[in-house]
């Protein structure tokens, strides 16, 4: 084997390698990114459910509904 031979071909499986090596991290960096984006996502949606539910809606006066809810307390 020529000595050309041999560095082209050291050549070919070193080029070949970092790309695998490329490849491989960025697989890598699509799975965290997509793990990110659903952690993101539920957070959304937990806080969404939370201001939902700590929400008095605009149809309802605030002072009647705490007056309620003070009545209701009262008969306990």
């Amino acid at each position: 084997m020529s000595f050309r031979k041999t560095m082209a071909d050291a050549l070919y499986f070193t080029v070949g390698a970092v790309a695998v090596g490329m490849e491989a991290i960025a697989d890598a960096a699509d799975a965290l990114t997509q793990k990110g984006a659903n952690v993101v996502t539920k957070g959304k949606e937990v806080f969404n459910d939370f201001r939902n539910k700590c929400t008095i809606p605009d149809d309802e006066d605030p002072a009647v509904t705490i007056e309620e809810d003070l009545d209701d307390l009262s008969e306990i």
